[in-house]
């Protein structure tokens, strides 16, 4: 009965990938002491390697697991503690955040607040200098999304180890769970000879063209930087599956923390709570952890049922809600027949939009944009620029805006850079006061989040953007150049 179904979930997992053209897709199904493995595709649509069990891909955000692990490895050697405020270890921290807070995403910040610098290319410490002047928006209780937390908790193990986050990955959890062939960062992953190359959806629906990793987020090492192929995967995977929490010199009490939430975290009613890099699903007699990652042209997802010695990973060279779906397919085969279907299908097409948007033709400069030029300074991100050929700078990067009219005063536009319109969406330029021609005070806005430089102390505001008419409260920025 087992091997049935593990036979109709690969033969569905094949027809889904071919369906939806994906250039590779691995599968690991961990059941009891057996797993199995399912291998779609190729590594490049360049190459036309066949994908294998060797094959490397990042894994992006299922990094965070590992990264809470290597936390609950040194709570357990009395090197840590969970209450510990993060201000003892890294000063500039709010004296209220403790190690709990950043494993569970309960930082009172805005969602994803400043990840966003980390496609401008700032480094890690950056970063995180920048989050110290971010804005609380609720109580350190309440559960938003943050990428920054995990890399604070990348900088606390590397103090309290003396050592890299990547040598301390290698030492309590590569080596000890036999993860040949597991690295961490950008240029470990670009080593690989053996790897899976990122790929978007072709502009005309057929196929697939590769991606640049130039502009991989792999500063944020300790919440997207490691990477694995789908064997090494699947030893992660037996680890929670399997009590093995004494390989990692751990114990079964702080490997249930990281699974069933130091201090449970709740989300909402709907998708659950969350732990130390798992969204926790609770059953009437099992529980469902699992976690999804996604870089551009890369998906990661791993879920296990412990209480069942049962559970999938899967990566894929390319953005997809594909294997979302397997993982449903897997949980009705395995778990229960009526379990509810997805929802993320209803994103396809907005995912799929998302990845268009390079190749979207440029919109036509409006004939009164040279009065948008001006340059801005913030100490910690540096200098905003605005030019007359409509480059948008930030720091050390630049990107080229297309803009067009949008409202009276208001400019609308998209970046040239692909990363860069995932992560802010559709820019707004909103003239507060202009003299020959020159801004000299505006508001720089997108539709997704609102990322904008108060230059008086350095402060950075990063808030959900609403809409509004009345001008007085729009945040002003003074020209200083």
């Amino acid at each position: 009965m087992i091997d049935h179904h593990i036979d109709t979930l690969f033969d569905k997992a094949r027809l889904l990938a071919k369906r939806a053209q994906l250039p590779g897709l691995a599968i690991v199904v961990q059941h009891n002491d057996q797993q199995h493995f399912c291998l779609y595709g190729t590594q490049s649509i360049d190459t036309n390697m066949p994908l294998n069990k060797h094959t490397v891909f990042p894994i992006s955000s299922l990094t965070k697991a590992m990264t809470a692990c290597l936390v609950g490895i040194l709570v357990a050697q009395n090197k840590l503690a969970w209450d510990q405020p993060v201000q003892h270890i890294l000063p500039d921290f709010n004296p209220q955040f403790t190690l709990v807070h950043l494993v569970t995403h309960t930082l009172g910040l805005p969602p994803y607040a400043m990840d966003y610098l980390g496609f401008l290319g700032f480094s890690s410490t950056d970063m995180l200098k920048a989050l110290t002047h971010c804005s609380q928006t609720s109580a350190p209780t309440e559960f938003a999304y943050n990428n920054l937390g995990f890399v604070a908790l990348e900088k606390i193990i590397e103090i309290t180890l003396n050592c890299s986050f990547e040598r301390a990955l290698s030492r309590f959890i590569f080596k000890p769970l036999n993860m040949q062939r597991s690295s961490c960062g950008k240029q470990a992953y670009l080593q690989h000879t053996n790897k899976a190359s990122p790929h978007r959806r072709a502009f005309n629906l057929k196929g697939n063209a590769p991606l640049a990793l130039s502009r991989f987020p792999h500063q944020l090492l300790g919440a997207a930087g490691i990477n694995c192929s789908i064997e090494d995967m699947g030893k992660w995977l037996k680890f929670w599956t399997h009590n093995q929490h004494d390989k990692l010199n751990m114990t079964a009490q702080e490997q249930a923390h990281l699974t069933h939430g130091v201090i449970p975290c709740t989300i909402n009613a709907k998708t659950g709570h969350y732990a130390g890099g798992w969204l926790i699903e609770k059953r009437a007699s099992y529980t469902i952890n699992r976690h999804t990652g996604g870089f551009p042209g890369i998906t990661s997802f791993l879920l296990t049922v412990k209480e069942k010695q049962l559970g999938i990973g899967m990566l894929c060279n390319r953005s997809s809600i594909i294997p979302q779906k397997i993982a449903d397919i897997f949980l009705q085969l395995f778990i229960d027949a009526d379990y509810p279907n997805t929802q993320f299908a209803i994103l396809s097409p907005r995912a799929l939009a998302h990845y268009c948007f390079s190749k979207v033709p440029a919109l036509g400069k409006p004939k009164d944009t040279a009065k948008l030029i001006g340059h801005y300074h913030n100490p910690i991100v540096g200098d905003i620029t605005i030019t007359p050929e409509l480059t948008f700078g930030i720091g050390p990067m630049n990107y080229q805006i297309q803009l067009s009219p949008f409202k009276t005063n208001i400019f609308k536009g998209r970046f040239d850079n692909h990363d860069l319109q995932q992560s802010l969406g559709s820019m707004k330029i909103k003239i507060l006061q202009e003299q020959a021609g020159k801004a000299l005070q505006l508001r720089l806005y997108s539709d997704k989040i609102e990322c904008f430089m108060v230059p008086e102390g350095g402060r950075i505001t990063f808030t959900r953007c609403k809409e509004t008419k009345d001008n007085s409260s729009l945040n002003e920025y003074k020209h200083t150049s």
